[in-house]
């Protein structure tokens, strides 16, 4: 096989690999990351009465309010399917919740579509350039490296997705327990003290 047909072939490739990534929303990260929010805030039946009663403790511990304004964030960052996914949404006070603290790699990058439009260009678009230059001119230097990098962004969108999925998962779920500690700890704390009157 020839180098000219060699490099074809490695950039045939890369358009596969451009076109499987753009067309399965599932590996674009979006989609998983959208179910792990979810099915944290559903792990708790009614998390919305729980979090109208931490109102008093969030106000008093910052580390509280940061966790609770955090899931609140996410929640709002959700698109509007998955928002319906849980259970007590519609009790949800969210207000001017905005997802503008969320991760920068989640709003700029993932969020904005950007890696959808990184692997386009450079493994669909810049692979059918050098395919039409390597036929008309027969040009290999800065086309082998091109077909090297169509190949790495993708490897590179699934291993920084999986690890956005796994950072965001683990500090969701982190404070979404400390919330869900704190309003035991405040409900046990009522009880004792309403058995505590009652005895009186």
């Amino acid at each position: 096989m020839s180098t000219d047909a060699v490099y074809i072939a490695l950039l045939q490739i890369n358009i596969a690999l451009g076109c499987l990534y753009n067309g399965l929303p599932a590996a674009r990260y979006r989609t998983k990351l959208y179910d792990v929010i979810v099915g944290i805030v559903n792990s708790v039946p009614d998390y919305a009465r729980m979090a109208d009663r931490l109102q008093g403790a969030v106000a008093h511990d910052a580390e509280l309010a940061k966790g609770h304004h955090l899931v609140r964030r996410w929640i709002a960052a959700l698109p509007e399917s998955h928002q319906q996914r849980i259970r007590c949404f519609d009790k949800l006070n969210l207000g001017e919740t905005s997802p503008d603290e969320l991760p920068l790699r989640y709003r700029w990058y993932f969020g904005k579509n950007l890696d959808k439009v990184a692997t386009w260009l450079i493994t669909v678009g810049a692979s059918l350039f050098f395919m039409w230059a390597a036929y008309l001119d027969n040009s290999t230097g800065i086309g082998a490296a091109i077909a090297a990098l169509g190949q790495l962004v993708p490897a590179a969108n699934v291993w920084s997705g999986r690890r956005m999925i796994h950072v965001v998962g683990r500090e969701v779920r982190k404070r979404f327990d400390e919330l869900v500690y704190e309003y035991q700890q405040t409900g046990v704390s009522k009880a004792v003290g309403s058995a505590e009157d009652a005895l009186r």
